[in-house]
């Protein structure tokens, strides 16, 4: 036998190497210890036992308990601010609306009272609309007329016979047949049965009534026209004047809700740094904007303790208009617990002149230092401090 054929011999061949088992390669244990699973096997994963995973979920609950007065103060605080910010953007809306139609259009608050119905009450607002004042009204056909008298009918009116119609006023004689749809227009119950109306389209504003079927004008800076006769279809067409019927502002659209849980806490609402105006406001608070974007009237009632009413005030805007902005829970609380003393609340101004519209916080003044309950004086006192920093922040440019 060769040298070389001994050599291939004494290989192994490939497929008679013996192959060794991995795990038995990585094995290293005893030999005793081979038939018990690996503790790194999948076999040897180990579960949590019930009282491991009731601590776990123990330290979660207190996790969760630890964070809820945090989290609820979160959502409050975002819900605060969208809420300014859809007033902000309803005030925006009217403001615009009163530049497209070139009438005024503005905001309806629609006021609820909190607690006792003893007045003068604490009021708030969820709900607001948009208004405006609708087209002026001139008749039904061109031409239309009107002709002032006295309660007879065939006397010029004079300030002497104008105390003698119950209820004062000198009577307005609409032709039926050419101002049929001021009846349709104008109703018989108040406040909407009230109007404005212009003679020969110039000159003055005259207050107008209905009451029945009857029109009445109650008053005006002064007497209203009543030259060219008493009107007749056949004898005298052309008597009286031409005239418009300026109506009251209408409620437009949908309700414009605030988000759940905010409201417009009207007790620290009004004019100026320290105006407190819409505090008592039964009813409705009204703002309205002119075409040329300024805030023109505000109309709104307010608690007289001296005649125990609430009398409706209707006037030009006195300063900037301020709205705090907070939670409903708050309102009519005490100083230290109500709107006014939370950081959170935001105001909404509006600009008396331009009709601007700004959002600042409101920034209660820790080193103020007040009794529990505050005084008036001190409220007051407190009030001038939030405003002024809100108007501050309004020259500012706002947040």
């Amino acid at each position: 036998m060769s040298l070389h054929s001994k050599n291939l011999q004494q290989q192994p061949t490939r497929s008679s190497a013996r192959v060794s088992d991995p795990a038995e390669t990585l094995d290293r244990r005893s030999p005793g210890d081979r038939g018990r699973p690996a503790p790194n096997g999948r076999a040897g994963l180990r579960g949590f036992t019930l009282m491991e995973m009731l601590i776990v979920i123990a330290i979660m609950l207190l996790l969760v308990i630890a964070t809820l007065p945090r989290l609820k103060q979160s959502m409050d605080e975002s819900k605060v601010r969208e809420a300014s910010r859809q007033l902000s953007s309803h005030f925006s809306r009217a403001k615009a609306r009163a530049a497209a139609t070139g009438r005024p259009c503005g905001l309806w608050f629609v006021t609820e009272q909190i607690g006792p119905a003893t007045p003068p009450g604490t009021f708030q607002t969820t709900e607001l609309y948009l208004a405006e004042i609708p087209p002026p009204y001139s008749g039904d056909v061109q031409e239309a007329r009107v002709v002032v008298t006295d309660s007879s009918g065939n006397q010029a009116p004079t300030w002497t016979n104008f105390n003698n119609i119950n209820p004062p006023g000198w009577l307005l004689n609409f032709p039926p047949a050419s101002n049929a749809g001021l009846f349709t227009l104008i109703p018989q119950t108040a406040p909407n049965n009230t109007f404005f109306i212009r003679f020969d389209h110039k000159g003055p504003l005259f207050p107008g009534i209905r009451i029945g079927n009857l029109f009445y004008v109650t008053g005006g800076p002064t007497l209203p026209p009543h030259g060219n006769g008493l009107y007749d279809a056949n004898t005298n067409p052309s008597a009286g004047y031409q005239y418009e019927i300026i109506r009251l502002p209408q409620r437009i659209g949908a309700p414009l809700a605030l988000p759940r849980g905010t409201s417009v806490d009207l007790t620290y609402s009004g004019f100026g740094n320290s105006g407190t105006d819409f505090y008592s406001s039964p009813n409705q608070i009204l703002v309205l904007f002119t075409p040329d974007g300024r805030v023109g009237n505000v109309t709104y009632q307010t608690w007289n303790a001296t005649n125990s009413n609430y009398p409706i005030i209707s006037n030009d805007a006195a300063g900037t208009l301020h709205f705090l902005v907070g939670r409903p829970e708050k309102v009519g609380l005490p100083l230290n617990q109500s709107n006014l003393n939370d950081n959170n609340a935001l105001w909404v101004s509006v600009g008396r002149l331009t009709g601007s519209v700004t959002t600042t916080e409101n920034a209660p003044n820790i080193d103020f230092v007040f009794s529990n309950p505050a005084t008036a004086a001190e409220q007051q006192a407190y009030l001038t401090i939030a405003r002024e920093y809100a108007i501050t922040q309004d020259v500012k440019g706002g947040h």
